[in-house]
């Protein structure tokens, strides 16, 4: 579980998940991939979104040790 003073970056993120492309820092990336893998660790998230949150982790981990900056966006492509 994430102590609640780690919240406000993952959840300002998430909140805006699907507005619009997001453009992060490689600073940034790196905080919000150990909160996101913190967060699909935790035994209480559904294996759905532990899922997606692992992937991002990932992604956002990548973006970090490049460094270079982080670039993501929703989509439903590949869908049914």
């Amino acid at each position: 579980m994430l102590p609640a003073d780690e919240h406000p970056p993952l959840t300002r993120l998430l909140d805006a998940a699907g507005d619009a492309e997001h453009t992060l820092g490689a600073d940034q990336a790196a905080l919000l991939a150990n909160l996101l893998r913190r967060a699909a660790a935790h035994r209480g998230l559904k294996k759905a979104y532990a899922e997606v949150a692992a992937r991002l982790g990932r992604a956002a981990a990548y973006a970090a040790a490049v460094p270079q900056p982080w670039t993501w966006t929703t989509t439903d492509e590949g869908t049914r």
